[in-house]
C-alpha cells in the first residue's frame, strides 16, 4: 500500500533523512498508514543557518577587448589565480576565503551564474572570451575586512591562454569603475609571455583548479653577444606613462643599477600594453654592449618629482 506525500521535499519540517538517500529504499518519506506516524526521524525545526558573506564587500566588473592586426576578435580564455588565500571579518564573524582559480564570467555586466556561450566556466576556473570580447567579475582587493595569510596586499596573476597570450598581476579597487580595462589594473613590471600549447590549446580537462605554472618566473630576453637589436620591456599601468622620461638599465643578474647605468630608451606603444626599448649590441656608438653572461632588464620612469624604479625582467647574452 502507499501513500501520497502532502508536505515539502528536504525543508526545515521535513525528515532528517528521507527514506529516498538510502541506498535500496522503495518507500518515498511513506508513513504508517494506521498511526500515520513517519517512518522516518523528522528534522528539527528553525536549525542554525549559515551566515551570508558581508555585504559590505565589493565586486568589480572588468573587460577587454582582443583582436588580431586585421580587426578580427579573437577567442580563447583567461584564469585568475589570487596571490593568496585570506580571511574577511565583519561584526565579530569571519569568513576564509580559499586560493583557487576565481571569476564569475557576466553577460552584459549582470551575474547570471551560466556561460551565454555553451562553455562551462564555473567549475575549472577558465573564464572564455566570447566574440573578442572578455568581461569578468573579481572580488576587491581592497575590500574591507580582508586580511591575506602572506601578509601581503591581495593580487590576481592573469593567464591569457592563446597564441600570443601574456601573463601578469592585477591589483583590484573597489573604487573601480564597471567595465574598468584589465589592462588598465596590471601591476608595473610584471606583464610576460606566456607559454602557449598550440597542440593543448584549451589545456587539460580537470586541470583547471591547478595552480598556474612560472607564476614567479620573470621575463627573459635571450639574444647573441654578436646581435645588435632592440631589448624590450612590457610596462603595467593604470596610468599612461608614455608622456614621461623612460631609460633603462642591463646591470648583472642581482645587482642593483647605479647612476651610470642608465642609458636612453623609447616608447614604442602609446596605449595599453606599454612597451618601451632600448638598442644593445656591439660596436655602435650609444649603444649598449654586453659580454655573454645574464643580466637583469630595468626600467626608470621619470615624471616631475616621481622617479619610478623597477626590475623588469632579465636578459640572457649567449
Amino acid at each position: 500500500m502507499s501513500m501520497p506525500y502532502a508536505g515539502d521535499i528536504d525543508d526545515e519540517s521535513g525528515p532528517i533523512w528521507p527514506m529516498w538517500y538510502s541506498r535500496g529504499a522503495t518507500a518515498q518519506n511513506t508513513v504508517n498508514p494506521l498511526t500515520r506516524d513517519q517512518y522516518n526521524i523528522p528534522a528539527p525545526v528553525n536549525p542554525q543557518q549559515a551566515l551570508n558573506f558581508p555585504s559590505d564587500q565589493l565586486y568589480v566588473v572588468i573587460n577587454q577587448q582582443y583582436n588580431d592586426p586585421d580587426s578580427n576578435p579573437l577567442g580563447g580564455y583567461l584564469t585568475f589565480w589570487p596571490s593568496s588565500a585570506f580571511t574577511v571579518t565583519d561584526s565579530g564573524s569571519s569568513w576564509r576565503v580559499l586560493q583557487r582559480l576565481v571569476g564569475t564570467a557576466t553577460w552584459p555586466y549582470v551575474d547570471a551564474g551560466v556561460s551565454p556561450w555553451a562553455f562551462s566556466m564555473e567549475d575549472t576556473g577558465k573564464i572564455y572570451i566570447y566574440q573578442g570580447l572578455l568581461i569578468v567579475k573579481l572580488f576587491a582587493t581592497d575590500n574591507p575586512g580582508l586580511v591575506t595569510d602572506d601578509g601581503n596586499p591581495l593580487t590576481y596573476h592573469v593567464t591569457e591562454h592563446f597564441l600570443g597570450g601574456q601573463q601578469f598581476d592585477i591589483s583590484v579597487p573597489g573604487a573601480s569603475a564597471p567595465g574598468v580595462s584589465l589592462y588598465s589594473l596590471a601591476v608595473a613590471g610584471t606583464i610576460r609571455p606566456f607559454k602557449y600549447d598550440p597542440v593543448n590549446p584549451l589545456g587539460t580537462p580537470g586541470a583547471g583548479l591547478e595552480a598556474p605554472e612560472d607564476t614567479l618566473s620573470p621575463f627573459t630576453w635571450t639574444q647573441s653577444h654578436l646581435s645588435t637589436q632592440f631589448i624590450q620591456a612590457t610596462i603595467g599601468a593604470a596610468v599612461n606613462p608614455t608622456g614621461n622620461t623612460v631609460q633603462m638599465a642591463f646591470p648583472a643578474q642581482n645587482v642593483d643599477p647605479v647612476s651610470g647605468d642608465w642609458v636612453p630608451a623609447v616608447w614604442v606603444s602609446t596605449s595599453a600594453p606599454y612597451i618601451c626599448q632600448s638598442m644593445v649590441g656591439p660596436g655602435e656608438a650609444g649603444v649598449v654592449a654586453l659580454a655573454a653572461g645574464n643580466y637583469d632588464i630595468w626600467v626608470q620612469i621619470t615624471s616631475g618629482a616621481e622617479d619610478v624604479i623597477f626590475q623588469a625582467g632579465s636578459a640572457v647574452i649567449t
